[in-house]
């Protein structure tokens, strides 16, 4: 495949041969009207090319309009997904967090998914051209998986520990960029209106806890603490995160003493007031959940759990198939471990002491960027900036993360890292790399270049994301030095964690494991550490599904490159990934179909 408009040109051109071809075998053809049947024929394709380029710019516009349907949603989902809306026609009145959550508004979701699929039928697919296909398989699957849950909504939580819209609003008002004056204007309004964007979720919440649905005491207690920490002191850190902001853009004396008075008071008023509800809330909800266990222990919560499973890996196994995938992998990650060492029985140490090359991200980044070329396609230079979560935000967020770009501004790349004590061991290598090249920043620069419809951004697909960056750890290993037995040694460690912590996952909300069968799994595995296991059960039970999306992805994106390797007869790592690449993030069914067919072309 290639950028968009190339591909969709490459389509018309296969259409209008498929035709002539038809035209000239009927032309062959003797009788008596052979005069008449060509002269129909050549009136056929006419019509047919009419048809074609009708449905395909109907199709365009309904994909545009679905675009800026879900952008116009609320304000701040466009402000930060575009820079520039009103190109694309959408403006706000006022700055806005959208309809407030409640049960109505998500069944008016559902409605309106009903909508979409119906139209969707509308469409004749085979005149559609490949590249519309792709989008449209995307599209459809992607709704029909969420509107299969559509009797499960209560099932979702709000205030998860690692996800939860808790830990999102810092992130927000840190990001927020000024542009101008009214900019400002907009910033200190989001900020008068967090506690009405805040308190229907806690209703929400509310609702939910009179079903039995609510967090686990222990993961509720730590979201009480998230809050807590990020509204105690005497001056919250989104105070001097403003007044940066204001400084970059050159607003001084009264004029930012009078935002930051405003801003200040907005803090004051209506942040740690809404702060302070979760907090109240939470502590009042807490003993209403049914059962310590997981999912599978809620009425429909084994159904629910799958639709989230397959929304959050993009993987179209069932949770069964994939509990049997898990535990092969697992086989086989101990099996290359166990001949890795009796080939080298040094080979643990040197993996304890390997030096990587620089740990300082800016240089780390630069050197993933040159090192890649040998088996990733290269790019144009990839603009990019390295930022520290604040110390007073490391508690409520991830050890790294890669902040996506506005659709209109590819270059705006942005990763962070947080410099917690909790996450001293993390290998910042590898991090950097998944976080940066060839992962998250990568793959996202790379896929906006090729110009993909815009309604293509706005879904997310977990399992392609998550799973293609913990894929190319692997490569990471080799830039920083490593020969490929260390690096294989050392990426089958990783997918080793990840593949107990998936199959836990699943044990506890598939199988309903309770703490102490997660505790007898691990020591099967000779895993004997209490804290772990009370760490990992608690993590996972009120955010099922968080690590499935790391590494049931990474394993389709393994299985994808074994079929390659098999099939091609000259298989070229570049050419796979770009193939990847280009086909973007979507689910893996829809990536092997169409793989089949770049298969028989590298073959030809």
């Amino acid at each position: 495949m290639k950028k968009h408009n190339l591909f969709r040109k490459l389509s018309a051109i296969f259409l209008i041969f498929a035709l002539t071809s038809s035209m000239l075998f009927t032309g062959c053809k003797k009788n008596d009207n052979g005069e008449d049947n060509k002269e129909n024929d050549a009136k056929e394709e006419s019509i047919d090319s009419k048809d074609a380029a009708k449905v395909q710019e109907e199709f365009d516009a309904y994909t545009k309009e679905l675009f800026i349907m879900e952008m116009s949603e609320d304000y701040v989902s466009t402000r930060f997904s575009l820079e520039n809306p009103e190109e694309y026609g959408i403006v706000f009145e006022e700055a806005t967090w959208g309809e407030p959550v409640s049960i109505e508004s998500i069944e008016e979701d559902y409605k309106l998914q009903k909508e979409i699929l119906d139209k969707l039928d509308t469409f004749d697919y085979d005149l559609l051209t490949d590249e519309q296909k792709l989008t449209f398989d995307t599209i459809q699957k992607y709704i029909e998986n969420s509107y299969a849950a559509k009797d499960y909504y209560l099932l979702e939580e709000v205030f998860s520990p690692m996800n939860g819209i808790q830990s999102q609003i810092p992130v927000i008002f840190s990001e927020f960029d000024f542009f101008d004056d009214e900019d400002i204007d907009d910033y200190i309004h989001l900020m008068e209106t967090i506690d009405e964007y805040i308190n229907p979720m806690l209703e929400f919440e509310k609702t939910r806890a009179k079903e039995g649905y609510f967090l686990t005491d222990t993961n509720a207690d730590t979201v009480i603490e998230q809050c807590q920490s990020f509204i105690e002191g005497d001056e919250n850190c989104l105070i001097s995160i403003f007044e940066d902001k204001l400084d970059a853009y050159s607003i001084t004396g009264d004029k930012k003493t009078e935002y930051v008075k405003r801003f200040e008071t907005a803090i004051n008023e209506n942040l740690v007031p809404a702060y302070e509800n979760i907090i109240e809330t939470l502590s009042d909800l807490k003993g209403s959940r049914k059962t310590e266990l997981g999912l599978s222990e809620f009425t429909d919560g084994k159904e629910y759990y799958e639709l989230l499973v397959r929304d959050y890996t993009g993987s179209e196994k069932n949770v069964e198939e994939l509990i049997e995938s898990t535990e092969e992998d697992l086989s086989d990650t101990l099996s290359i471990v166990v001949n890795l060492i009796e080939q080298d029985p040094d080979i643990y140490d040197k993996f304890e002491s390997f030096k990587y090359p620089t740990l300082e991200p800016q240089t780390a980044i630069l050197l993933d960027i040159e090192k890649a070329e040998k088996y990733f396609p290269k790019t144009d230079e990839i603009p990019f900036v390295v930022k520290d979560v604040p110390e007073s935000l490391e508690s409520t967020m991830s050890p790294a993360f890669y902040l996506v770009p506005p659709i209109d501004n590819k270059d705006k790349n942005m990763i962070y890292i947080n410099h917690s004590e909790e996450y001293e061991s993390m290998n910042l290598f590898s991090t950097l790399a998944h976080e940066g090249v060839p992962g998250h920043m990568y793959q996202h620069y790379y896929f906006a270049s090729t110009n993909p419809d815009p309604i293509r951004n706005v879904m997310h697909f977990g399992g392609y994301s998550e799973g293609w960056a913990t894929y190319v750890e692997y490569y990471s290993y080799l830039f920083a030095g490593m020969n490929k037995k260390l690096a294989s040694f050392t990426f089958a460690n990783d997918r080793y964690s990840f593949a107990l912590y998936s199959r836990i996952d699943m044990g506890i909300h598939y199988e309903g494991w309770d703490i102490e069968e997660v505790e007898y799994y691990l020591g099967v595995f000779g895993i004997y550490d209490e804290e772990l296991v009370n760490e990992l059960y608690y993590t996972l039970i009120d955010d099922p599904g968080v690590y499935l999306q790391y590494y049931i992805g990474c394993l389709e994106f393994l299985e994808l490159k074994d079929k390659a390797e098999k099939k091609v007869e000259d298989f070229d790592e570049i050419e796979f990934h770009k193939f990847l690449l280009e086909t973007g993030p979507t689910f893996f069914e829809i990536i092997d179909e169409r793989m089949d067919a770049w298969i028989k072309e590298q073959n030809d």
